[in-house]
């Protein structure tokens, strides 16, 4: 990426020119951009039939569940909105319209970026990698994601924190992945009261998935030299 930045900054030629790795157009959704979130045309998604068999299926079970709007932290300082009005439409507090001063060394303040719960293009545009991982067998993959996956989570998540906009305002954080896992977060009620304390299945791990002791795992270990997980 550095190399990248390095290429871009060169072609620009302009030494005022500072290129960002983002995740997210900073303005998706705002009401004076082509990408205009209720709006949005669902030509911008990939053509793999996959992507868009997708997209319907989880829109269509948010729409039946009556899912909450999607919502993001949003930033302020005492300089974010100079009155009430000028409160923008997507923007929804919980506190009053002193709010935005009395959190002048920044944090939500009960104030969010909110998008529309079937805007499923707000995920779909976000850039991401995504990686699968072949275990030998239904163990090892329980293993995998208690020893690797799992520890590396919160690295990893730290590592691809380029998020810092949403519709052209700072948001109060700069992880995307919340977004994703309210986006894709199709449970219904009765499903959401049997799950507990659980959350969706697109998110953190919550649990851990085996139950090994602190002795006796020398197969378990002889098993796992073969995972290229040595340098980790």
């Amino acid at each position: 990426m550095v190399a990248r930045r390095a290429t871009i900054a060169a072609r620009l030629g302009r030494p005022n020119a500072h290129p960002f790795t983002i995740t997210t157009f900073p303005r998706f959704g705002t009401h004076s951009d082509v990408l205009a979130s209720l709006t949005t045309s669902p030509a911008l998604l990939a053509a793999p039939p996959r992507y868009r068999a997708v997209q319907h299926h989880i829109t269509t079970r948010r729409r039946r569940a009556a899912i909450q709007p999607i919502t993001v932290p949003l930033f302020l300082d005492r300089n974010t909105f100079s009155s009430p009005d000028a409160l923008p439409p997507f923007i929804t507090t919980t506190s009053s319209s002193s709010s935005a001063s009395s959190n002048s060394s920044g944090g939500s303040g009960g104030a969010n970026i909110t998008f529309h719960p079937s805007e499923m293009l707000l995920g779909a545009t976000q850039c991401c990698l995504q990686c699968t991982l072949q275990a030998s067998s239904a163990a090892a993959a329980l293993r995998l994601h208690d020893r690797a996956l799992g520890p590396l989570g919160p690295l990893m998540l730290a590592l691809s924190a380029a998020a810092p906009a949403y519709r052209g305002y700072l948001a109060d954080t700069d992880v995307r992945w919340d977004v994703l896992r309210q986006l894709v977060d199709d449970r219904d009620g009765g499903e959401r009261r049997r799950q507990g304390v659980f959350g969706a299945r697109y998110g953190v791990g919550e649990v851990w998935l085996t139950e090994l002791g602190l002795g006796g795992e020398e197969e378990e270990e002889k098993e796992e030299e073969g995972w290229g997980l040595e340098g980790l």
